[in-house]
Parts: structure tokens; sequence; C-alpha cells
């Protein structure tokens, strides 16, 4: 049980360390941040450090940074490492959901009118001297092993920021940082962009080994680019490289059996299973996200149907009847092709992905009252299709 619960605080240690750097470049827009380089998360200017950040975060809210608290004592430890090693230091910022005590080490290095650095070394130095926390031993000695001055120049160089949002609560300070970039109603739609987006540059960044950091200019142009999605004229694109798990479900749909009656290629069925899965998770996100109504879409699939009716009608107007089953085929194929290579049936005019307007035109082939088809004679084919099945389960 225990090592569960170890395993989960740290993994949600990670996610809140992922999170919290978005927040703070939010904040800090003109900077950039690196992640696991120094510490936890750095800001740097020009390669070179200017804060470096120990995150500390605790599912139990009511956790005390108390004198001999082992978080704040890991902390100092890296912390006397790198001034060891670097010889000068940056200004060292500890954030952590725990509470500071009043008159502890961590109450007076908070940046407030209570600071004194002097004090917490004293005090520091005294817990040194008594305590008997085994697990503090090796900070202690790292401690110790300072001189004087270098003792009083890592203190004054730390802060303390108690009391801090927890991996829950940081996402409406987040949002709060967004909040006049897009309207009201449409702040959940970009942060729940923004972090997909922000989730994989880290991994991306970690890979790399953080050589690169993050600016706050790439991510006020991602944050642009999402609100631009978001505008009335147009929607975010959620879904371009996703793919079914497995595209064989799909065989037995109508919208599949549509085009094996025109006898469209493996390869291009592929496509159609694409554009539909696309399509689909797509206009559910859109609803499901407040972004669009149901309303709206009904509207959509009316002028799609129209545009279809018309190409259909123009199908057939020279007659059918005495054309066999290859001609009959062409003709869908010739209808199939006209349509997937429209280029002004958007469901807004700056929605222009081409799997929206596809992936709609299966899911209209795929209806049980078959409003389109591509077959000349698609209504009667698909009919004997169904007839043929149900005789199969009956029997």
């Amino acid at each position: 049980m225990s090592r569960d619960f170890s395993a989960r605080e740290s993994a949600i240690g990670y996610l809140y360390q992922s999170r919290y750097a978005l927040y703070l470049l939010l904040k800090r827009i003109d900077g950039d941040i690196a992640i696991e380089k120094l510490d936890d998360i750095t800001f740097e200017e020009g390669f070179s450090p200017l804060e470096l950040l120990q995150l500390k975060h605790h599912v139990n809210s009511a956790a005390s940074l108390t004198n001999s608290c082992s978080d704040l004592w890991k902390t100092v430890r890296i912390w006397c490492d790198t001034l060891k090693k670097y010889g000068t230091i940056s200004r060292l910022t500890l954030v952590t959901t725990s509470i500071a005590p009043r008159e502890s080490v961590a109450f007076y290095l908070k940046d407030n009118s209570n600071r004194d650095p002097l004090k917490a070394k004293e005090i520091m130095l005294s817990v040194i001297s008594s305590s008997k926390n085994k697990a503090n031993q090796v900070a202690y000695e790292s401690f110790r092993s300072l001189t004087p001055d270098q003792q009083l120049k890592l203190v004054e160089n730390i802060y303390i920021v108690d009391g801090s949002p927890d991996i829950i609560d940081i996402i409406e300070e987040i949002k709060k940082q967004l909040a006049l970039s897009v309207r009201k109603n449409q702040i959940d739609a970009l942060y729940e962009r923004l972090e997909g987006w922000w989730l994989q540059r880290v991994i991306l960044h970690l890979i790399n080994q953080s050589k690169e950091p993050i600016s706050g200019a790439e991510l006020t142009d991602k944050i642009h680019d999402i609100a631009d999605q978001l505008r009335t004229d147009n929607l975010p694109i959620d879904y371009q490289v996703e793919v079914p798990t497995d595209p064989r479900e799909y065989d037995g749909r109508q919208f599949v059996k549509q085009l094996q009656i025109i006898s469209l290629s493996e390869k291009r069925i592929e496509f159609a299973v694409r554009d539909y899965y696309r399509a689909f998770m797509q206009r559910s996100r859109w609803v499901s996200d407040q972004l669009i109504s149901i309303g709206e879409l009904e509207r959509y699939e009316r002028r799609l149907y129209e545009a279809w009716e018309e190409y259909f009608t123009i199908l057939i107007e020279s007659g059918i009847d005495d054309l066999d089953d290859q001609e009959l085929e062409e003709k869908g194929r010739i209808l199939y092709n006209r349509i997937m290579q429209s280029t002004h049936l958007h469901i807004r005019p700056s929605c222009t992905e081409p799997y929206v307007f596809k992936g709609s035109y299966h899911i209209l082939a795929d209806k049980e009252e078959i409003p389109i088809g591509w077959h000349p004679n698609f209504k009667q084919i698909i009919q004997k299709l169904r007839n043929v099945d149900a005789e199969g389960a009956v029997g």
C-alpha cells in the first residue's frame, strides 16, 4: 500500500511540475523556462539562470513546513550542492502546497514584511545542532559544510512560497491568466487544448535533455493559434493525426457498404473510415465543449444534403435504365469523387479541414434512413443488403 501511495504521489508531483511550469510562464510571458535542468524549474535569460524553483506537492492539504521538514532540508541540500558547484547562486524559490508555521525557518523566508534571513539561518543552525532526524543528516552536513558567509548567501537567496494551489486548484489560476485571450465561455476549450500541447512540448523538451528553454514567445504563439480557431467563424481542429484503433471494426457499417457497391478501392475505403472517425470524434468534442450546437450541426448536414442532392440529380437525369452494373458503379464513383473534391462545403468559413466535411458525408451515408448514397440505385441496394442481413440473423 505504501509503495502504491508513493508512486501516486510521485506521478502527481511530475504532473504538478508540468502544470505549474505552464502557470509560471503565463505569469512571466517574456521569460524562458527550463524543466529538470538545474532544478525542477529554471527561469533563464540568455541561457543563464535567473531563478531556480523546487516544487513540493502534497495530497494532504494540512501538511506543515516545519523546521525539520524533509521538504525544506532536501531542498536546502540540493541548493548547497548548486552553490558549491557554481560558486554563485540565483534566486532560489521553494513552492509548496504546505503551510509555513509562524516563526519557523520557512516563515522568515517568505517574500513579505516578516522576511528575516538572519533569523532563519539562526534557526537552521539550531535545528542542525539539536535534531535527531536521521533522514535529514545528509542535508544538515551539506549546510554545515558551507562557510558562514556561504550559509548566509544561500539563505538570503531562498524564498518560500507556501500554501500554493494544488494540482487541481492551479487549473483555475491558469484559466485566470488566459481570461483575456478568448470569450468567457471558451476558456475551458482553450485551456484543454493548450495543456494538451504543453504536455507534448514538455515531453519533447525533456527528451532533448532540457538544452533549449521553452520561451514565453512560443507559448504566446500557441495561445493565439488556439484562440484563432475559437473565433465565431472558425472551430478548433483536434484530430488531424488520429486513426481508428482497428479499422476492421467498420467493415459492416452502412457507409462502408455504400462505398463497396461502387467498387471503390480498399485504400480509398480506408481513407473514408479515417475521415469518418475523425469527423465523429471532432463533432462530439465540439458539442461537449459547447463550441457548436446540435442545431448548427443539423443545419450543416442540411447544406451537405442539398449539395449532394443537386449532384445526384445531375447524375441520374440523363437516364440510368439502360446502364449495366459497371456503368452504374462508374457513375457512383464520379459522384463520390465530385463530392470529396468539393472545396466550399465548410461548417464555418475559416474551418476548412477536409476531414470535417468528408467525414460528415460518411456520417450521413451511415444514417438509418439512408438519406444519401453514391450508387444511382443505392436505396434499393442497401435495402436488399438489410433484408439479407435480417434473414441471416433469423436463420
